[in-house]
């Protein structure tokens, strides 16, 4: 190691830099930075600044610049709901953490939706206020919106869909959820997943509008619960725009995010 490196490593250097971390994270600058290793969301609550999470109405409006366009990371998702969408002219898909159905407009651009298709999004109560309302303003008869997704089984789903939202969700689990279930969707697509090859564990991270606990998973662990349940991995992608660092510790920094489609045998 270089003296430079010896000084950034020294006792009291280190506890100036994590105190400057702590500092950058509680601020406006700190947006999508992590903190903290923790084994509960309570835990990581109790060391959050005061926040009233994704639960606000500024949660929807920070995602209006989605309706109309896709990433990256979006097309292997559009890539197998077309494959789908081919299967049936009648289908019914719940997307998690959909905010007020960024995943519907955008994706509605790129590829032909079934004629009867039912999209319900489950997200927090404000921002299924704010999609309903949008959805009404559209004339968007097709888009749903609830506050659960607790009844989750395939007399009501086709395709489970959630991008980037299963994570901050602390119970239920979508695995708990399906277990549940008198019968199972047969279509499970995640994107945007913190999937890495160490142990579980809960953290914190800015998101803007204020401070969300997060989990994040073991890779191998994450897929054997859905295998457990009857799914097959079909295919799995790198989303190289997200990653995951914590100030100081390589062991649980990781990137890139992870995206999966997993189909019932």
């Amino acid at each position: 190691m270089t003296l430079k490196g010896l000084v950034k490593q020294s006792g009291p250097v280190r506890a100036i830099r994590r105190e400057r971390y702590r500092r950058y994270f509680g601020s406006s600058k700190g947006f999508a930075m992590h903190s903290g290793v923790f084994r509960t969301f309570e835990e990581a609550l109790a060391a959050a600044p005061s926040s009233a999470g994704f639960n606000q109405a500024r949660s929807a409006s920070d995602y209006a610049d989605r309706l109309d366009r896709v990433f990256a990371y979006d097309y292997p998702v559009l890539f197998w709901l077309q494959r789908i969408f081919q299967e049936s002219t009648s289908l019914r898909l719940l997307d998690i953490g959909g905010n007020i159905g960024v995943h519907y407009h955008a994706y509605k651009k790129f590829i032909d939706f079934p004629s009867q298709l039912k999209w319900r999004v489950a997200e927090v109560e404000e921002v299924a206020k704010a999609g309903r309302s949008h959805a009404q303003g559209m004339g968007c008869a097709d888009l749903e919106f609830t506050t659960s997704f607790e009844d989750l089984d395939s007399t009501s789903t086709d395709i489970v869909l959630s991008a980037g939202a299963l994570h901050y969700i602390d119970r239920p689990l979508l695995w708990d959820v399906i277990e549940r279930a008198k019968s199972k969707p047969r279509n499970i697509i995640l994107n945007k997943l913190p999937l890495y090859q160490g142990e579980d564990f809960v953290s914190l991270q800015n998101i803007g509008a204020g401070f969300s606990p997060l989990h994040v998973w073991n890779r191998q662990t994450f897929i054997a619960r859905f295998e457990q349940l009857g799914y097959q991995l079909v295919d799995d992608w790198s989303v190289h725009e997200r990653r995951f660092e914590i100030f100081d510790d390589p062991v649980r920094s990781f990137g890139p995010f992870s995206g999966l489609y997993l189909r019932q045998k």
